[in-house]
């Protein structure tokens, strides 16, 4: 009878979990999942004169941003939930890395946010992924998902564009690298399909995470993307950043703003320690065209030069 009701116990688990997959946000903004489809609404909202503005009123050219980016570990670790709610008190954007679908690690401090998730590596126990939550509500999330080449788990990128008024179109990018290969295909793949995707948007944009740049190829491709698309590093002094044969791991990456502070806190929650940096728009108009974007006739299929 106990091995009965242990076997319902677990099927039921087993089916919570299941349901959970299938959960990718907790609001009405579409989600695509794929390169082709993302570009498609990305070209359509810089187009279109139908967008919401929801909280045009609440982000201005000089209100500052605070963003947060951290590989949780899954939350395995006694502390993390003190940690996040004390990095997370103020965020504007919050971006986990081996986030777990679970109430306290999607609304930090029980604050209300909307949130998006990409599933990455699942188990019986656990659904892990990428993770944006924020106050401000997206106008589209994308979901672009890569396969590791040894373990054939999914690694995942998480896109969400934020229209916070009519000329200040805002995109901010959570990256999970794939890390287990011996060459740099898939990770230059990786890198490439968001490349041909933000290669004719020239808008606000925050690029961050879990890079796995633990060796000099992969430092190379990831400087040649950020290059293609004139991002700028966030600096840290001092800079207390999870390392890997002597590579930093962890990057924050932005264009058309300033950094006002950044930081990196060491914990014991994680084997990542988290960044934090607030910015705020760049000092000049901007054009109402500056975020156009035209067709590209670029193959998303097409990686960056691995030379």
């Amino acid at each position: 009878m106990k091995m009965f009701f242990r076997f319902i116990l677990v099927c039921s688990y087993l089916s919570a979990v299941s349901a959970m997959a299938d959960i990718l946000n907790n609001h009405e903004a579409p989600n695509y999942q794929s390169g082709e489809r993302c570009l498609s609404a990305l070209t359509h909202a810089q187009h279109s004169q139908q967008t919401s503005y929801a909280f045009e009123t609440s982000i201005t050219p000089d209100r500052s941003l605070n963003i947060l980016s951290w590989n949780i570990e899954k939350g395995i670790n006694a502390g993390w939930q003190n940690d996040l709610n004390q990095f997370t008190k103020s965020a504007d954007f919050i971006l986990l890395q081996e986030a777990v679908l679970g109430e306290k690690m999607l609304s930090p401090n029980d604050a209300d946010l909307y949130w998006s998730f990409s599933k990455g590596y699942t188990t019986q126990h656990y659904i892990s992924g990428v993770l944006i939550a924020s106050p401000h509500t997206p106008e589209f999330t994308c979901t672009l998902e890569i396969t590791e080449p040894w373990l054939r788990s999914p690694k995942s990128s998480l896109l969400a564009y934020f229209q916070f008024d009519q000329t200040t179109p805002t995109i901010v990018v959570n990256l999970h690298a794939v890390n287990f290969t011996l060459g740099v295909k898939a990770f230059a793949e990786q890198l490439g399909t968001l490349q041909k995707i933000l290669t004719n948007y020239q808008g606000q944009l925050i690029v961050a995470g879990d890079f796995n740049t633990w060796n000099s190829d992969r430092l190379h491709l990831l400087q040649q993307f950020t290059a293609h698309l004139q991002l700028t590093e966030a600096h840290f002094t001092p800079d207390n950043r999870t390392q890997k044969f002597g590579q930093v791991l962890d990057y924050i990456f932005i264009r058309n703003f300033e950094v006002i502070s950044s930081a990196v806190k060491s914990v014991s929650s994680s084997d990542h320690n988290p960044l934090l940096i607030s910015v705020r728009h760049k000092n000049r108009d901007l054009d109402p065209d500056i975020a156009l974007v035209h067709e590209s006739k670029t193959s998303l299929s097409t990686p960056p030069s691995v030379n």
